[in-house]
């Protein structure tokens, strides 16, 4: 007699959905025979999947439970080699969070129950998932600051980068501590160093794309509030990530030098590589790209800065930080990452450059650089990004942390590195905003400088002309802009001033009366005939401007610091007065200044006589 065919469980398990009787479809699935439902999982999930939707989450959420339960079931009884495949399949061509949140259980437990070595298949699966992740779309930070940074939970995108990262990091969390160097089952570690490797990896991916972009800060409790606010979904993540990171890496620094070296023998590589292959097209010879192409991808820089961020800055997992080693370690090694942040356009991850920055330095105590450090590449990248930041972002607050953290950073210098770094910024910065900041960091040393029992060499004589040349000097001689360099030129006629009451022409202390007749010739004459000639143009303006009749319609274009700029009658003449306003200020500093000088130079000059008599 002929055995029966085994029924199609797909037809049955789909009939049932038809019918909306979800729970019997679960019940006959589970219910079904072992080898049954393993020669039937190639047809039944595939079409289970069709129904994982964000649509049907709406409008039947049982179904996507019995979904779940079905599947859930199948990756418990068949065999987890093949059925892995299958669910990978599913995985490779999803478009939707639904149905990438219900394979991730079935698929961690076919990697968990897998026999013998499970790296190849990790590998497969991390990189199948992660290519959801890294299509996530990314929210739009809205040039928050501070508190306002809250509204960014709300954002759709934000909840939804979040709850899929929260996800996938759930998902690899037991295969991580199956390797975990915490378990004191050294020898499971030892078998297996690339699949600690490669899961390390895969998590400063997920931290490049999407943490990266998202608020990751801790939110402390405000003053009058009874409780700290809640944590926003990335902090969540962040931690999460790092607790991982944590379980798979004992020594962080360690890690992080470990993981860039790496990145430049990548690099060296393909280097070489794209070198043969030039030399080979030369030649007119063949290259085979696919034969000699350097597969290892390099861990990204971005995911490895905001990893310092979080382990560094944040001090997230602390026990991974070796307390032994010197702040000013932790400093060099990480110059290159908040470099990296701060040079990108994003106002999160720039902020999160800040704050790493920022606990790097509160960690040291002041002068604790030389001056050679200012020689290395990776230091005055600092600076410049830095500036850039001070002077760039549309963000006023990240503006602020950033003057702030440049003032600070002066102070972690000896005293002759602080010349050095202050001559490098009047050497590289053409923002006059900046320059005049740089000056008012001048004078504060130079008044701390004269304070000091035994002014130190650095800023006085020679070392401090080769500072002062360059603040006493107008970029276009008398034709320059003087509201465009206001900032600059008032910052400079107020360390003149400062100098000229401080250091007495008997003391000269500083060397500023030995080059007070080259200041007067190279600047402030300079200077007057400046403002003379700027003062003539904007009175002519002005008069133009009140003899135009009054219009209500079109816009006057008038040009402000060599900028044309749209504005009516009324807002030209404000302009324009408040550009004599400068000018008057300007000229008001600079008599102060000359009259100061020559009553010193009298002064000095009865002095003298009495002495002679």
């Amino acid at each position: 007699m002929e055995s029966k065919p085994a029924p199609d469980l797909k037809a049955i398990v789909l009939d049932y959905f038809a019918k909306g009787q979800f729970d019997d479809a679960v019940v006959v699935a589970s219910s079904a025979d072992k080898d049954y439902v393993n020669d039937q999982a190639w047809d039944l999930v595939p079409a289970v999947c069709e129904f994982l939707t964000g649509e049907k989450e709406v409008t039947q959420p049982d179904l996507i439970t019995a979904c779940e339960d079905i599947l859930n079931h199948i990756a418990s009884v068949a065999n987890v080699k093949e059925l892995l495949i299958v669910l990978l399949e599913q995985a490779d061509s999803f478009k939707d969070d639904v149905k990438f949140k219900a394979l991730l259980q079935p698929i961690q437990k076919c990697l968990m129950h897998l026999p013998g070595s499970k790296t190849h298949s990790i590998g497969i699966a991390m990189e199948t998932l992660y290519a959801h992740i890294k299509n996530l779309p990314l929210p739009d930070d809205q040039n928050f600051e501070g508190k306002e940074r809250i509204l960014l939970d709300l954002d759709e995108k934000t909840k939804r980068c979040c709850e899929v990262t929260l996800h996938f990091l759930k998902f690899v969390t037991p295969v991580v501590e199956e390797v975990s160097w915490k378990r004191g089952q050294h020898e499971n570690r030892k078998k297996d160093p690339k699949l600690v490797m490669d899961l390390t990896k895969y998590l400063i991916h997920v931290l490049h794309y999407p943490m990266s972009y998202l608020d990751l800060t801790y939110r402390d409790q405000e003053p009058g509030e009874s409780r700290p606010p809640p944590k926003s979904g990335g902090r969540i993540c962040a931690e999460k990530a790092i607790s991982l990171l944590g379980h798979l890496q004992a020594n962080f620094p360690r890690m992080v030098i470990m993981l860039l070296e790496e990145n430049e023998q990548i690099e060296s590589k393909q280097a070489d590589m794209d070198k043969k292959c030039k030399a080979a097209e030369e030649k007119g010879e063949e290259f085979d790209k696919l034969e000699n192409y350097c597969v290892e991808e390099s861990t990204p820089m971005l995911g490895l800065s905001t990893f310092c961020y979080l382990a560094f800055g944040e001090q997230l997992d602390s026990n991974s930080i070796p307390q032994v080693l010197a702040p000013r370690y932790y400093i060099e090694i990480n110059c290159i990452f908040v470099s990296y942040l701060l040079d990108q356009s994003e106002n999160l991850i720039m902020h999160k450059g800040l704050l790493l920055l920022s606990k790097l330095e509160h960690s040291l105590p002041d002068e604790s650089f030389d001056s050679l450090l200012l020689e290395t590449g990776e230091v005055k990248d600092l600076i410049y990004v830095l500036v850039k930041v001070m002077t760039s972002s549309k963000v006023k607050e990240l503006s602020q942390i950033a003057v702030g953290l440049l003032k600070d950073l002066v102070k972690k210098f000896d005293i002759p590195g602080r010349n050095q770094f202050l001559l490098y910024l009047l050497r590289t910065t053409n923002h006059s905003g900046l320059t005049g900041y740089v000056v008012n960091l001048l004078k504060d040393e130079i008044d701390c400088n004269l304070k000091r029992n035994t002014p130190d060499p650095s800023f006085i004589g020679s070392r401090l002309w080769r500072l002062l040349d360059l603040v006493f000097m107008l970029p276009s001689g008398e034709k320059t802009d003087l509201l465009e360099n206001s900032d600059r030129i008032m910052a400079a006629l107020n360390i003149l001033r400062y100098l000229v009451i401080r250091d007495k022409p008997i003391e000269n202390v500083t060397g500023i009366w030995d080059q007070l007749a080259h200041i007067r010739d190279r600047y402030c004459e300079i200077l007057h005939k400046g403002i003379e000639l700027s003062r003539v143009h904007y009175e002519l303006e002005l008069k133009k401007t009140k003899e135009k009749r009054t219009k209500s319609g079109p816009e006057i274009s008038f040009d402000v610091s060599g900028r044309p700029v749209g504005m009516n009658k009324k807002q030209e003449l404000f302009a324009i007065e408040m550009a004599l306003h400068t000018f008057d200020m300007m000229e008001s500093i600079l008599g102060r200044v000359t009259e100061l000088i020559d009553q010193q130079d009298k002064v000095h000059l009865q002095t003298d006589n009495v002495a002679s008599d």
